[in-house]
């Protein structure tokens, strides 16, 4: 039992490599059913992370965010990205320096009511990606965004 203990301790804390971390994420937002006016926001909102760098970076841009409110407005998640079903991954390049990034909108639907096309997220969600991106020399790799399209028939 003192085995499993000591094992417990010591290497399980060794196998796990990643970090816990506490940062934002930029991602496309949306206050549906509000006043507002009809734009897409990019802001940096709250994420934490436990995932290995790059790849942390863009999956998050697509990750629910339902904001904290105390007003009438009925809390739901504001993130496009989420709610028009479009999925982002990266990673690094064969050679150790690009990191590449794959937008996936093979699913994307634009609900109903809402008044942005599934073309202007997808626009949105690269510009999230290109935020995300941290500034590097240009000889130390470049970013590659590959875009899945929307499905035929999708607004």
């Amino acid at each position: 039992m003192k085995l499993v203990t000591i094992l417990f301790l010591v290497v399980a804390p060794l196998l796990f490599g990643s970090e816990l971390g506490l940062t934002t994420v930029t991602q496309p937002l949306y206050l549906h059913g509000s006043e507002s006016d009809s734009r897409i926001s990019l802001e940096p909102v709250p994420y934490v992370t436990s995932e290995s760098d790059p790849e942390w970076r863009f999956s998050a841009i697509c990750v629910p965010f339902i904001p904290p409110t105390r007003g009438s407005w009925r809390a739901h998640d504001i993130n496009l990205a989420s709610i028009y079903r479009i999925a982002v991954e990266g990673t690094y390049g064969k050679d150790g320096k690009d990191v590449l990034v794959s937008v996936d909108a093979s699913k994307a639907t634009q609900p109903e009511g809402y008044p942005f096309t599934v073309e202007q997220v997808i626009d949105a969600v690269v510009t999230c990606v290109k935020i995300m991106y941290p500034q590097r020399p240009a000889d130390e790799g470049a970013l590659k965004i590959s875009i899945r399209g929307a499905p035929k028939g999708t607004k």
